[in-house]
């Protein structure tokens, strides 16, 4: 038989419970690691370092030209390109392996980038040079162009027409209707893939325009991440940087110009 010593009120009881779960609680919060963060471009401008071949190689002794055009057949579509906004995004990179992002990019990361170059042959001295993808190129001109992404995924070209304000998709130019050339995260590709393959464009017909799509392997339909993409320029190639929310796959477009 207990004595009224050891009674204790159950209002008191439920006092003392809660407040215990509020201290473990507390506890809990307290001891949760911050999740780590490192600056978003510079970190991924040290993984371009890395990871992509930056000294291109001399021109081979014979060239292969190659001169993308849309096969007749298709109907062409309107074209809307996808946002790419010049600058840098808000977010630093977020996530499990983001101190050592510049080393190797974890697929968890909140952010994906992309970097790609025009490699050139200069016609008088054979030498290759490489630029970024936001130079026009001069009628005549033969280029590749060398990627390499932080996933793996697919790269094409599709034909452009008409004016910013009329322009339609004319049909994917390589590597042909219905294909595309995979790449494997953190390794460089060039397009065209052969070794003495190089684009040219004449610039006709007026206003041709080629545009670069690189896009994980899984974003098709709803799974492509609708959030821009964050561009950034150096004298030898463009980053691209966009924000895939879990579930999301990246997915980005670079309109290529030719003309004078």
């Amino acid at each position: 038989m207990k004595t009224l010593s050891t009674l204790r009120p159950i209002a008191t009881l439920r006092v003392l419970a809660l407040a215990s779960g509020l201290a473990a609680a507390g506890h809990t919060l307290a001891q949760a690691p911050a999740p780590e963060s490192a600056p978003a471009f510079s970190t991924f401008n040290q993984w371009v370092e890395t990871n992509i071949v930056t000294v291109p190689l001399p021109a081979p002794a014979s060239v292969d030209v190659q001169r993308p055009a849309a096969k007749g057949g298709a109907a062409a579509v309107r074209f809307e390109p996808l946002p790419v906004i010049v600058g840098v995004p808000e977010l630093p990179l977020l996530g499990a392996g983001a101190r050592a992002a510049a080393r190797s990019w974890d697929g968890g990361l909140n952010y994906q980038g992309v970097h790609a170059r025009f490699l050139l042959i200069n016609d008088k001295t054979k030498a290759v040079t490489s630029v970024p993808l936001s130079t026009r190129l001069a009628p005549g001109q033969r280029f590749k162009i060398r990627l390499a992404a932080t996933f793996d995924g697919v790269a094409s070209l599709d034909q452009i027409l008409g004016s910013a304000f009329d322009a339609q998709r004319s049909g994917q130019v390589y590597p042909g209707a219905g294909l595309s050339v995979e790449f494997k995260a953190d390794k460089s590709v060039d397009l065209p893939i052969g070794e003495n393959q190089f684009f040219v464009l004449d610039g006709r017909p007026r206003n041709e325009r080629l545009v670069l799509s690189v896009r994980h392997a899984k974003a098709a339909g709803d799974a492509k991440t609708s959030q821009p993409a964050y561009r950034q320029e150096s004298k030898q190639g463009s980053s691209y940087l966009q924000l895939t929310p879990r579930g999301s796959y990246p997915n980005i477009e670079q309109v290529l110009t030719s003309g004078r």
